[in-house]
């Protein structure tokens, strides 16, 4: 690998990185709103349960058998596991990153002990 195909690997890395930082900005806004629905859902469940005298031990496990408490729930945690993966690959290309700095650090030492030794 020349130091310009690791410069321009690099390149495409940072390009990614940005990318991807966009979308979890996204995804973090998205994950949030879900997270408010399914609260606000769930707590007026909580308050119409208890309201028609429900026993204050089985309300919890009433309201997450409501259908729309339920589907809200499921939402937030897909939007919250999305949030995840993006995170998680971002790591990655930091860490790509990273291994193209230790491959082009390696490749000047290299190329000066060469060029000493000549």
């Amino acid at each position: 690998m020349t130091p310009a195909q690791i410069i321009s690997g690099m390149t495409a890395k940072n390009r990614e990185l940005q990318t991807l930082n966009d979308q979890l900005l996204d995804l973090s806004e998205e994950k949030a709103q879900k997270e408010r629905t399914f609260k606000v859902l769930r707590a007026k469940k909580f308050m119409e349960l208890k309201a028609n005298k429900e026993s204050v031990t089985l309300i919890p496990k009433l309201a997450e058998g409501d259908e729309e408490v339920a589907k809200a729930e499921f939402e937030f945690k897909v939007a919250e596991g999305m949030f995840n993966i993006v995170r998680e690959k971002i790591k990655d290309v930091r860490t790509a990153i990273d291994t193209y700095r230790s491959v082009l650090t390696w490749k000047r030492e290299e190329y000066k002990n060469v060029n000493i030794s000549e």
